[in-house]
């Protein structure tokens, strides 16, 4: 990490609590200061399980027509999170990466309106269903459930096994995944280090 100057506030690992523990004795050493940004739980999904509450309106498999909705869907998603945060051009090439490599749904609603969003990268036998983002104004309405749920849905009926990294510390978020067969299998945290 220290040979390819990886030791900086713009950088951040997702690791297991004892490599943290393990990083935190090598950080004291060199003077740095190791800092846990975010508690993470991994979760597999084994049996999707249709959600209880079918929300209004319908999965929407996005096209690089969708560019610039899926750009500030992405900007959105970051600056709740406040990680990787960019300026629109690099939303934007990201956005049009993402398009044209790997499947990014929304979830529609009756007006035709983007309520939720989520993609799904493919990793070997994996499928990690990831940026999963409803609008404030859209929430607790079972957006996010669903568009989960149909995504996870179509990779696991082609064979993967859909995983999912989430906040632990974010309760609603969890409810959501548990309830549509997301099952823990371990936890981690991200991780950053502070020159200062």
């Amino acid at each position: 990490m220290k040979q390819y100057d990886l030791l900086n506030n713009d950088i951040s690992f997702n690791v297991k609590y004892e490599f943290a523990e393990y990083l935190e004795d090598k950080a004291q050493e060199e003077n740095l200061k190791l800092k846990i940004i975010t508690n993470m739980l991994a979760y597999e999904c084994r049996n999707p399980i249709k959600p209880h509450v079918l929300a209004e309106g319908k999965l929407y498999r996005c096209s690089l027509d969708d560019l610039e909705e899926y750009t500030q869907v992405k900007k959105a998603f970051h600056d709740a999170i406040k990680l990787d945060q960019k300026d629109d051009e690099g939303y934007r090439n990201d956005a049009k990466s993402e398009l044209e490599s790997i499947p990014v749904f929304f979830w529609k609603n009756m007006d035709g309106e983007t309520v939720a969003a989520c993609d799904v990268r493919i990793d070997g036998e994996m499928a990690c269903v990831g940026q999963v983002y409803t609008p404030p104004q859209h929430r607790r309405k079972h957006y996010a459930e669903n568009v989960v749920y149909y995504a996870t849905k179509e990779a696991y009926e082609k064979g993967f096994i859909p995983t999912l990294y989430t906040n632990a510390d974010y309760a609603s978020s969890n409810k959501c995944y548990q309830k549509v067969g997301f099952e823990i299998r371990g936890s981690l945290c991200m991780v950053g280090f502070d020159k200062n």
